[in-house]
């Protein structure tokens, strides 16, 4: 037998058994000794031998009676059977355990518990335990189905209780960094994971389902470096159990800081008897970004006014100023200026601002061959605008897709100007282009104006000027070629709509028959034009036709004949080479022209006709049926021969008695060869009388 926990409906052992010899039997079910429950059934009276198990009693799930199985200590009565035997006296009954003995027992008070705990997530979810009762006479068995059922009893564990992930300062909102995923060894909802996460400043944030962290604020590493966060796996069981991660980010560095001197200008005396190699100053500049971002080198890059060589050097690594040729002090500007005898002060050569130094100090003195004086001529020189813009390369070259949207940018093209101020200003302007193509007035950026199609003009020639804002102005131009590549926006185009052959049934498999055309104006691969057949009406088994992928030449495959199809329709097909492939459609139709190369045929090889004497003149003797696969004209002819050569033989024979004749037939009167049948002809003799 096998118990069952609905309790309520039950069977007896012999449904037979009239109702009036039926008595109570008690089944107690006891949990942790706690709970009792009592049900009765009925037992026949004097109508067992031996002590038997009457119903069915499945233990199942944790909710039916609240028996709880999972997790249960060892030794814990869940369940316990007091059956009686209707004997008098009562003898002793024994109850065994028969199969899962080693995980379950039962006492001689029919309290059924187990040996050992019970897990849901390591060992079956079900057990089939057979109990027996025996006096030692009889015996009786019975199964009790045990379903273990999950309880919450695993904490979710991660793969690593503390991860490390790094992630660049400059990666952008939604960004992921890392996943840090759990398990749990509980089933249903006792093993679904939710994922939270402590601390990160709001700058991280946690998939609740998956476990990926992901960016969720701006990070500055300068700011902060590093960031130390918990990660929480909690399950959805009731009550929930925890488990937490330790997740260190490490912000890494992009080099998004300029290095800063210490100071925005430095000043340093130095006397003009100081040493050629002396340390004078050391400079300082600092980068707060990391590793090679953050290592400063120090050069200097003009030094006025100039010389050569340079009378100062800087030490690349660590900012220190030396002196590397020697000062004088009294040194004058003599080769450059001069004074006469007037006191004028002029040049002596000409001063350029973009080259030379803007400013001198020039020691005049005056003497009298006693006394001397003397004074310092302070010289600034202004800037004219004597210099032109200068583009970078006379002749510039770029390329544009045709699908470039109005504003995108194709190059810059861009100028300087060795003057200064206003006269170094440069706005540039565009000629030619049809108007498709525009440049910024300050940055030199060409970008597009209007719409681009590569199919109607591939480049265009433009000229860039670059104007400074002197007065008078001077200007610059450079040369542009602007191409424009290739999109995929043409559908391959078959130079007819429907093509129309004529075929003969009689031509030889192999035959080419046309040659289809397609054009794409794309290029490259997006205008190599791929032919096919996609479909042949009516079908057929191999095909009839083949076409060219590459050249378009429609050929015979398969023989034709006229008898079976007279016209083929073929569906076409020209793809480009671009990806997306764009396709275009045609289509094809074949005629079969028939040939004459099928013999009539007669629709018996031979005919009896008896044919009265005195038949009028015109009545119809015999009506033929003649079929020819070729075409109804042929067959027409051949009936008119026929008839002639018949009716000649009739007249013949009127003058020639006889009781029948055959009328052998062999060729049409288009010389065609025939299937020759005989037409017997009789004449019923008593009514035959010669002319």
């Amino acid at each position: 037998m096998i118990f069952s926990t609905e309790i309520d409906s039950y069977e007896t052992v012999n449904p037979q058994i009239p109702p009036h010899t039926i008595k109570p039997l008690l089944v107690y079910l006891q949990r942790f000794s706690s709970f009792e429950a009592e049900r009765t059934c009925d037992v026949p009276q004097g109508s067992v031998s031996g002590p038997l198990f009457y119903f069915n009693l499945n233990i199942g799930f944790y909710n039916l009676m609240n028996l709880m199985f999972h997790g249960m200590k060892r030794s814990t009565c869940w369940v316990q059977y007091c059956i009686k035997s209707y004997h008098a006296p009562e003898i002793p009954v024994t109850l065994d355990v028969e199969t899962e003995a080693d995980k379950f027992a039962i006492n001689p008070r029919g309290e059924l518990f187990t040996r050992m705990k019970l897990d849901y997530d390591e060992a079956p979810h079900n057990y089939s335990v057979e109990i027996s009762i025996s006096d030692g006479t009889n015996r009786d068995s019975a199964i009790v189905e045990v379903q273990v059922t999950d309880v919450n009893d695993n904490s979710p564990v991660f793969s690593s209780g503390s991860v490390s992930a790094s992630v660049s300062e400059d990666a952008v909102v939604g960004s992921s960094v890392t996943v840090v995923p759990a398990t749990d060894k509980d089933s249903s909802f006792n093993k679904e994971i939710r994922y939270s996460l402590r601390g990160g400043e709001g700058r991280f944030a946690v998939d609740p389902t998956s476990g990926t962290v992901s960016v969720a604020g701006a990070l500055d590493r300068e700011t902060k470096a590093e960031y130390s966060l918990l990660v929480v796996a909690e399950d959805q069981g009731r009550p929930a159990r925890s488990a937490t991660a330790s997740l260190l980010v490490r912000v890494s560095d992009v080099n998004d800081n300029i290095p800063k001197f210490s100071e925005a200008e430095y000043q340093v005396q130095v006397s003009e008897t100081e040493s050629v190699g002396t340390s004078l100053l050391t400079l300082s500049a600092e980068d707060p970004d990391d590793g090679a971002n953050g290592r400063v080198i120090y050069r200097i890059f003009r030094q006025s006014p100039s010389s050569d060589p340079a009378v100062f050097e800087l030490d690349s690594s660590t900012g220190t100023l030396r002196l590397v040729q020697p000062l004088d002090y009294c040194e004058t500007e003599a080769d450059k200026f001069a004074i006469n005898p007037r006191g004028e002060l002029f040049t002596r050569m000409k001063l350029d601002y973009d080259e030379a130094p803007h400013n001198y100090s020039v020691e005049i003195a005056i003497s009298d061959g006693t006394n001397r004086d003397s004074a310092i001529v302070e010289v600034q020189v202004t800037d004219v605008n004597d210099n032109s813009p200068v583009f970078s390369s006379g002749s510039v070259s770029a390329s544009v897709s045709e699908d470039a949207v109005v504003g995108s940018s194709v190059t810059v093209v861009p100028a300087t100007d060795k003057d200064s101020s206003f006269n170094k200003e440069i706005r540039y302007s565009l000629r030619g282009g049809e108007g498709r193509f525009a440049v910024d007035p300050t940055s030199g950026t060409v970008s597009v104006a209007g719409a681009l199609d590569r199919e109607t003009k591939a480049e265009y020639s433009l000229l860039v000027v670059a104007e400074d804002q002197g007065r008078p102005a001077r200007s610059a131009t450079a040369s542009l070629l602007v191409r424009v590549s290739d999109v995929n926006d043409n559908i391959p185009k078959f130079s007819e709509a429907e093509y129309q052959v004529q075929v003969s049934e009689t031509e030889s498999v192999g035959t080419s028959l046309l040659t289809l055309s397609a054009e794409d104006p794309d290029d490259g691969a997006n205008g190599r034009v791929i032919y096919r057949i996609f479909r042949q009406s009516p079908s057929s088994d191999p095909a009839v036709f083949e076409l060219d992928s590459s050249t378009g030449t429609l050929r015979l495959v398969q023989p034709l004949d006229y008898c079976e199809v007279k016209l083929y329709s073929l569906m076409v097909q020209a793809s480009d080479g671009g990806t997306p492939s764009l396709v275009g459609n045609g289509s094809v139709v074949v005629r079969v022209k028939d040939e004459n190369n099928n013999p009539p045929e007669f629709s018996k090889e031979s005919y009896d006709v008896a044919v009265s004497e005195n038949l009028a003149n015109g009545a119809s003797i015999l009506t033929l049926q003649v079929t020819d696969k070729d075409e109804v004209c042929q067959i027409w002819c051949l009936g008119l021969h026929l008839l002639r050569r018949l009716l000649l033989r009739l007249i013949l024979h009127l003058f020639t008695p006889s009781s029948a004749f055959l009328l052998p037939f062999a060729f049409c009167s288009c010389q065609k060869p025939l299937i020759s049948p005989f037409i017997k002809v009789e004449f019923t003799p008593e009514l035959f009388a010669p002319f």
